[in-house]
């Protein structure tokens, strides 16, 4: 089942009310569906990140760079897309609120990663924040 997305709202009115919108994306019963879903371990791909329970109980947010070579990284501008990360990740958080309640219910700590996406099918790890406290990879 696909999930429900439509980045333009400006011409439904009605869609507006019905439900909550963030990063141009529409909260519908099926994305709530699938926000739900996480407490069951079943990850959930969202605006360029991935949001999914791993194995030690925490609640991973990982976002890739938006930088096509890899010599072209630099600590900066990851920086940067992390701190975008993560204020997507409050917005999707506070226009959801039931994610706060998974995170809290099941004493989650929330790390953040990003990655550099390696020819699709793997991803090669930047950084990590947990806490507050960037840890670097590269």
């Amino acid at each position: 089942m696909g999930i429900s997305c439509r980045a333009d709202t400006a011409n439904s009115p009605n869609l507006r009310q019905a439900s909550n919108v963030c990063c141009n994306i529409i909260y519908t019963s099926q994305l709530k569906e699938r926000f739900l879903k996480i407490a069951d371990r079943i990850p959930l791909h969202l605006d360029s990140c991935t949001i999914r329970i791993n194995d030690n109980e925490s609640l991973l947010v990982t976002g890739w760079t938006g930088t096509i070579n890899f010599e072209n990284i630099t600590k900066n501008k990851v920086i940067q897309e992390i701190n975008d990360k993560k204020n997507k990740f409050k917005k999707h958080s506070d226009a959801f609120p039931d994610m706060m309640t998974i995170i809290k219910s099941n004493n989650l700590n929330i790390e953040f990663h990003m990655q550099f996406d390696y020819n699709v099918n793997a991803g090669i790890g930047l950084c990590l924040e947990l806490g507050g406290q960037l840890n670097w990879y590269i």
